[in-house]
């Protein structure tokens, strides 16, 4: 029988996919509580603030720790989280080099409200990932851990090259037929499936719905979403980026 909780502290998995489908090892980040128990192992040193998720510092170890996964100049594709778009983690990153003395990583970032259609991680490694994680005993971080490295080893690499393939990263489909199955994801520039909270917001918005405790913005226009970059594809209002995976 196995124990399907976690404990109450939350940590971060840190996930990457090379084009070929090859999963990198993940990156287990232990969040630290300045009011967990000594015992629990969470406890910062003193006078040190808590890392409760990626950092600067930790990103720059990342690399390092992708660096030895890959030896021909790549593309390095990232969502905008702030510690991808660090001037010193870009940096760092076009100063790998190749065994040729060439750059080695070439940074992109992801369009904003875009990873819901093109990000690997969004279209189902990470729920390939969860269908593992949550059948293991998560209830210390030692066996939490534990977990997350297990589950994450057994997403096949002919899923993730599945995946890719579907997001139009990798493989020999054109790019109009990737974009007409793009905007078959999206309408009125929300995925199809979110047009039901779409039409409550407009509501909301108009003052047709009262939600209690949220005033409607009245007088406050809503941001046109932002695009691909040939203009042709809407993004989305709302997006729930995969760059890290939250464990709880």
């Amino acid at each position: 029988m196995v124990k399907d909780i976690g404990d109450r502290y939350r940590d971060t998995l840190v996930l990457a996919i090379r084009g070929d489908g090859v999963d990198i090892p993940a990156s287990f980040i232990r969040g630290e509580y300045a009011n967990a128990p000594r015992k629990s192992g969470r406890r910062p040193p003193p006078d040190t603030k808590p890392a409760k998720g990626m950092t600067i510092p930790l990103m720059k170890k990342y690399i390092d720790h992708i660096d030895s996964y890959v030896t021909e100049q790549s593309l390095f594709l990232m969502d905008r989280l702030s510690s991808h778009t660090s001037n010193a983690v870009l940096k760092y990153l076009k100063s790998k080099k190749t065994e040729e003395g060439i750059q080695k990583f070439i940074p992109i970032l992801l369009e904003p409200k875009t990873a819901f259609l093109i990000s690997p991680l969004d279209n189902g490694a990470i729920a390939a990932f969860k269908a593992y994680y949550y059948k293991y005993d998560r209830s210390t971080i030692d066996l939490k851990e534990a977990a997350a490295y297990r589950a994450w080893r057994q997403v096949s690499n002919q899923a993730l090259r599945n995946i890719l393939s579907n997001c139009g990263i990798v493989g020999n489909e054109d790019v109009d037929s990737i974009f007409r199955r793009f905007m078959k994801e999206v309408k009125g520039g929300i995925p199809e499936k979110n047009a039901e909270s779409w039409s409550f917001y407009e509501s909301w918005k108009c003052g047709a719905i009262s939600v209690e405790g949220v005033a409607a913005p009245r007088g406050s226009p809503l941001e046109i979403p932002q695009q691909l970059s040939n203009a042709e594809l809407d993004g989305r209002y709302w997006c729930s980026y995969g760059r890290h995976i939250t464990l709880e």
